[in-house]
C-alpha cells in the first residue's frame, strides 16, 4: 500500500506543472544618519558611540546621500541583475522615503506621460493597447507597507513622513495599505 501511495503521488506531482517566483530583496543606499556612524564603527567606536553619532545626525525620514544615489544607480549596472528585473511584476517597500527613492533608481516608474506617448506612437499597436513599454519591461506594481521598516521610536530617521506628502513626492506607489495620514507607529 504505502508503496502504491508513494507511485500515486509522484504521478499526480510529475504531471502538474511547476511554476516559481524569484524574490529579490534589496536595502536602501545609505541615508543622511550613516555616513560619519558608519566611519566611527569602521574605526572600532563602541555601540554607544556609534548610536550617540546616529543620534546626532538623526533627521526626520533621512534621505539618500550622495553616495546612497550612486549605490541604488550601481545596481542596474549589473547587466545580468538587470535583465532579471525587467520582469519584476511587484515592488513591497518601506514607507521611508530612502527605500522608496531606492527602488525607484533600482527599477524606474515609467510615467503616464511615456505611456502614453508610447501607445501612441506605435503603428504596430492600432487599438493603442499595450502591456509593455520602454524596450519591453512591464509596469510592476508598487506597494508600501508599513511594517516593512524598523519602528523604534527613539531616531527620528525611522518616522515616516504624513500619507499625503509621499503620495505627492512619490506618485506611481500605492499607499493604501498605510491606514493613517500620520506616523501612528513611531512613538517616542
Amino acid at each position: 500500500n504505502d508503496k502504491m501511495h508513494s507511485m500515486k503521488t509522484a504521478s499526480f506531482s510529475s504531471s502538474r506543472k511547476l511554476y516559481s517566483k524569484r524574490l529579490f530583496l534589496l536595502r536602501h543606499g545609505q541615508a543622511q544618519h550613516n555616513p560619519r556612524a558608519e566611519a566611527a564603527r569602521h574605526e572600532g567606536c563602541t555601540h554607544d558611540r556609534f548610536l550617540a553619532i546616529m543620534k546626532e545626525d538623526d533627521a526626520l525620514d533621512a534621505p539618500l546621500t550622495a553616495l546612497g544615489l550612486e549605490q541604488a544607480k550601481r545596481v542596474t549596472h549589473d547587466l545580468a541583475l538587470a535583465s532579471k528585473l525587467r520582469s519584476v511584476d511587484l515592488i513591497v517597500s518601506s514607507p521611508l522615503s530612502r527605500a522608496l527613492h531606492t527602488a525607484n533608481l533600482v527599477i524606474p516608474p515609467i510615467s503616464e506621460k511615456e505611456i502614453i506617448e508610447d501607445v501612441h506612437n506605435d503603428s504596430n499597436n492600432p487599438d493603442n493597447k499595450r502591456l509593455e513599454v520602454n524596450g519591453g519591461q512591464h509596469e510592476p506594481s508598487r506597494i508600501c507597507i508599513n511594517s516593512f521598516r524598523e519602528i523604534n521610536g527613539w531616531l527620528l530617521n525611522a518616522k515616516r513622513r504624513n500619507k499625503s506628502e509621499l503620495e505627492n513626492l512619490f506618485p506611481s506607489w500605492d499607499f493604501g495599505f498605510i491606514s493613517s495620514e500620520t506616523d501612528n507607529d513611531w512613538t517616542e
